[in-house]
């Protein structure tokens, strides 16, 4: 939400899936300062309450919902959790 009070949510959204494994504050601004975000707005929404206040929403919600894990698919009121993209990589 941070990055998308910047337009920049989906870029965003798709730089930390595709390296979810090393996501720790430095890489996540790594990740900022590639995509040419305002670091200071960047760094002062990550700790908006308001932000934080919609994101617990969306959890509780989903928890309501009986959603374990995303994504989600649902048809006609039947819930299905669909197999997530992501693939560990193997041990060599």
């Amino acid at each position: 939400m941070a990055a998308g009070n910047q337009e920049r949510f989906w870029e965003i959204h798709e730089k930390l899936y595709a390296n979810q494994e090393e996501l720790i504050d430095a890489r996540v601004e790594a990740i900022g300062r590639e995509l040419g975000l305002n670091m200071e707005q960047f760094n002062r929404d990550l700790k908006d309450p308001a932000i934080g206040s919609l994101i617990d929403k969306d959890i509780s919600d989903g928890r309501q919902a009986n959603i374990i894990n995303t994504p989600l698919s649902s048809l006609l009121g039947n819930s299905s959790i669909s197999q997530v993209l992501y693939r560990p990589s193997k041990p060599n």
